[in-house]
């Protein structure tokens, strides 16, 4: 069924919670990337959709959804205190704001604690509007993270509030792989509340863009984090200019100044052959990616992985760290190293460097993988999932 047939005549009307969008830029999360490519799906049957964010995420997504954006100004006053200020104040005060934007369904994009609290909060009030919560990823413990250890006992202490509130009061989760589903069973979700609907990647328009005229070694796309691996990759690849010299690695996105300072500073000291480009629009990340021979993804923690879906989509072979949530989707069709291990990381890029064959082969596997992950179907079953709970 597509969604033109399944939305029918009747409209349902839209509040999708972005309350926690931070990043400056363009810059977005996987979790800020699917609620796009689902809601902007979705408009063109007659679902209406109001955006509830930040300023930034505002500017972010205008660019690529047509829906009405609400962005208090009260809220805008404390996110210019910092990230620590705009979380509290808008998981506390975020729901005074909601009554005249309310609709039948909240749309929680994220499991952050801005997006859960006031959604939890407006779900016991307005009783008639449906939850739906997406959650993309469970946090690890604090003392598993690199980086601040204050900051991921933070982040840790909220998610795991987030989901105690989602458990009590949420109308439908929405887990992006089966790992997720079965821990939240585990945890004491209930088994009907919980439903799988995976990410997915738009092939159409990954087949329309060229790759660039040269070739790229190794290419990395993400944000530019601890947790995304940013060290242990420069610590990779000084082991491949040391094997292969000369050998180019494209690091693709944004990164606070601090971290972006420390990454050209170790880049340099070791004269490594790396370039950094910051954030590029879509046509340009993926036409570089396209002429890279490998997309090198050491990430400590992934909810499912878009960036290795969108490598495959573009037909690059993959090599990533071995997190359990890449073994029930990706399955034999990259290539997994220990996490932590940055010399088999080295290894298995180098392999591939001087395997043309073994290359080809995960191109074939990972582009068949890719195309059965389609955003459209995807938004169709979201769509469904919330029009048969608008009719209970």
């Amino acid at each position: 069924m597509d969604l033109t047939s399944s939305a029918g005549r009747a409209s349902i009307r839209i509040v999708a919670l972005v309350n926690g969008f931070s990043a400056k830029g363009k810059a977005m999360s996987g979790g800020d990337r699917r609620a796009i490519e689902v809601l902007k799906r979705l408009i063109p049957v007659g679902v209406v959709v109001v955006v509830f964010t930040t300023r930034s995420g505002a500017l972010t997504f205008k660019d690529y959804l047509a829906a009405s954006y609400v962005t208090p100004r009260v809220l805008t006053t404390f996110d210019k205190m910092g990230v620590v200020a705009s979380y509290f104040a808008r998981s506390v005060l975020g729901g005074f704001f909601f009554k005249p934007h309310m609709g039948d369904i909240l749309y929680g994009t994220s499991s952050l604690l801005p997006d859960v609290l006031p959604a939890f909060v407006l779900r016991k009030i307005y009783r008639d509007t449906k939850w739906v919560q997406m959650v993309h990823h469970l946090v690890p413990h604090y003392s598993a993270r690199p980086g601040s250890r204050m900051r991921n006992l933070l982040a840790y202490l909220a998610h795991e509030t987030s989901l105690r509130l989602i458990r009590r009061a949420a109308d439908l989760v929405i887990a992006v792989n089966p790992l997720v589903r079965d821990r939240l069973l585990g945890s004491g979700f209930p088994e009907a509340m919980v439903v799988l609907n995976s990410n997915g990647v738009d092939i159409g328009f990954m087949n329309k863009i060229s790759p660039q005229n040269r070739v790229i070694e190794g290419v990395f796309l993400g944000r530019v984090h601890p947790s995304k691996g940013i060290d242990d990759l420069i610590a990779a690849w000084v082991i491949v200019n040391r094997r292969r010299p000369g050998s180019k690695l494209t690091i693709i996105g944004e990164a606070n100044p601090k971290t972006m300072q420390r990454l050209m500073s170790k880049i340099a000291e070791r004269n490594l052959a790396i370039e950094v480009t910051g954030y590029l629009e879509e046509e340009v990340a993926f036409s570089t990616l396209k002429s890279s021979c490998v997309f090198v993804f050491p990430s400590h923690e992934e909810g499912f992985g878009i960036a290795i879906l969108e490598a495959m989509a573009c037909g690059v072979p993959v090599v990533a760290y071995d997190l359990p949530a890449y073994r029930r989707i990706f399955d034999g069709k990259l290539i997994r190293v220990p996490v932590g291990n940055v010399e088999e990381l080295a290894n298995q890029v180098i392999r591939l460097l001087e395997n043309p064959d073994a290359r080809t082969s995960l191109r074939t596997e990972g582009m068949r993988l890719a195309s059965t992950y389609d955003w459209q179907e995807i938004a169709t079953r979201e769509f469904q999932l919330m029009k048969s709970l608008t009719s209970q």
